[in-house]
């Protein structure tokens, strides 16, 4: 795998859906994994708990250019993605 497809995400928070919702480093835009929810309130370091052994690719889907936006749902599956600490 080539770095120009590797995408450095950081977790932000979860939403009033439940949905954990990611910032692409260096990127206008969020993710969001609209599959996987959580309660208000978890933490960093639970979120990397879950996800540390996934293919992130395969769970997280555009969200768009704000947190509140709708999820846009569009795959991401042609990139990689590495969840790095806020």
């Amino acid at each position: 795998m080539e770095n120009k497809d590797l995408r450095l995400i950081k977790f932000k928070t979860v939403d009033d859906w439940n949905r954990p919702i990611f910032e692409v480093v260096d990127r206008k835009y969020y993710l969001s994994d609209v599959n996987n929810l959580f309660d208000y309130g978890t933490t960093e370091a639970e979120i990397f708990e879950f996800y540390k052994d996934k293919t992130l690719n395969q769970h997280l889907t555009y969200h768009g250019r704000r947190i509140d936006s709708e999820p846009g749902g569009d795959s991401m599956s042609h990139l990689e993605f590495k969840l790095v600490e806020a």
